[in-house]
């Protein structure tokens, strides 16, 4: 049953990927305002995370999948992350756009590694790694 959980969220974070930039990652570039998360979705993932809303000055709404590497600013690719795990994050997602346009990996290879962003080789980036 898990496994059934787990494989509907994946397609679903899957599905939320933007067309438009997965057809050319490396030509669009994204704006402050194509971030643009509403207030009602941020305060969902507080809510969804556990975390009360009074304390979101200490947390950032995150892209699961980054609008760079085609993620959506649908609810169902946002996070809750701390600032520095968001700041370290962003790190492994430039890195990831990068590999993509430089050619050294594929934009989908790219949206699977980055939900494993902890495990990213930081002088490394572009080497896909077997998930256990």
């Amino acid at each position: 049953m898990a496994n059934t959980k787990l494989a509907t969220r994946l397609a679903l974070i899957l599905c939320s990927c933007t067309v438009l930039y997965a057809s050319e990652p490396c030509k669009y570039v994204v704006t402050r305002h194509g971030r643009h998360v509403t207030l009602a979705d941020k305060r969902a993932a507080f809510s969804r995370a556990g975390i009360s809303w009074s304390n979101h000055s200490q947390y950032v709404v995150d892209h699961i999948v980054p609008l760079e590497l085609g993620g959506a600013n649908d609810l169902i690719n946002l996070q809750v992350q701390t600032i520095d795990e968001g700041k370290l994050k962003d790190r492994v997602e430039n890195a990831l756009a990068k590999c993509v346009c430089d050619g050294a990996m594929t934009l989908t290879e790219a949206q699977l590694t980055v939900r494993h962003w902890r495990s990213v080789d930081s002088n490394h980036p572009c080497i896909v790694r077997p998930r256990d």
